[in-house]
Formats: C-alpha cells, sequence, structure tokens
C-alpha cells in the first residue's frame, strides 16, 4: 500500500517515491491501479476518502464533466446509514460489472487463442498441414 502523508501547509508527501506529489498525481496512481492511503502526518488520522472525494470535484470542474446533477442530487439527499449502505452497495456492483464488461473482449481474444488441452486434433492438423507444405514445396522445386 502506498502511504500519502499531508502536512498542514496541503502539500502531500509520497512516501513510497519518497517526493511530493499532487492531486492529479494521486488520480493517476489510483486511475492505474495503486492501492494508496493519506494520513494527516501529525495526527496520523485517515484522509483518503476526502482527498479522492477532492480529486473528483476537482476533475468535475471543467464543463460537463463529472457525475450528471440527478445523481449528485441523490447523493446529498441520503443521509441515513441505510440509505448509505444500499447506495454503497449499489455503486460497488456497478463499478464491477463496468470492468467485467471492459474485461470481457480481453478474456475473449485471450481464450481465442490460446492453446487448448482439450483439443485433441490440434496435433494431428499441424502435422497434416506441415505434410501439405512439404508437397506444396516438393511440387515447386519439379516445375
Amino acid at each position: 500500500m502506498r502511504v500519502i502523508r499531508k502536512y498542514g501547509n496541503r502539500r502531500l508527501y509520497d512516501t513510497t517515491s519518497k517526493r511530493y506529489v499532487n492531486l492529479d498525481e494521486i488520480g493517476r496512481m489510483v486511475r492505474d491501479g495503486d492501492d494508496l492511503q493519506v494520513v494527516d502526518a501529525k495526527t496520523g488520522e485517515d484522509l483518503t476518502r476526502g482527498i479522492l472525494t477532492q480529486i473528483i470535484v476537482e476533475d468535475a470542474r471543467g464543463g460537463d464533466r463529472g457525475l450528471p446533477l440527478e445523481i449528485l442530487r441523490q447523493l446529498i439527499s441520503l443521509s441515513d446509514k441505510a440509505k448509505n449502505d444500499l447506495l454503497d452497495w449499489y455503486l460497488r456492483t456497478a463499478f464491477e460489472t463496468y470492468r467485467k464488461a471492459q474485461q470481457a473482449p480481453i478474456d475473449f481474444m485471450r481464450n481465442l487463442f490460446a492453446p487448448r488441452e482439450s483439443a485433441p486434433h490440434t496435433e494431428e492438423l499441424l502435422r497434416r498441414i506441415e505434410e501439405l507444405e512439404r508437397k506444396l514445396e516438393a511440387k515447386e522445386q519439379h516445375k
């Protein structure tokens, strides 16, 4: 887990790369799949949720980017724990479904071209192709 320390002067220090980073870089780390935690340098308090929310807000500042207004309104109106738990479950399920949908074509192509242990005729087919190629070669040499 990559740990980012947040100092009182609002600076963020990546303890893994041993350098100061900004919100854009943290956003890139998350998009690249890095597991990270942001902690207050003085108290050790976990600030990850707030920093990630801040990144989403910063990303949404440019025009029509970000979440649709209706979803934002519904998020704000959620106040009790039951609704929050339901939203948490829904968003996790939706994102997992999205990830699987993105991965499906990649998996399909991998499986399409992967060697099949269950195809007993593969070696026989390869042997026949080699035999045909030899015959064609011999025929070309006789011409």
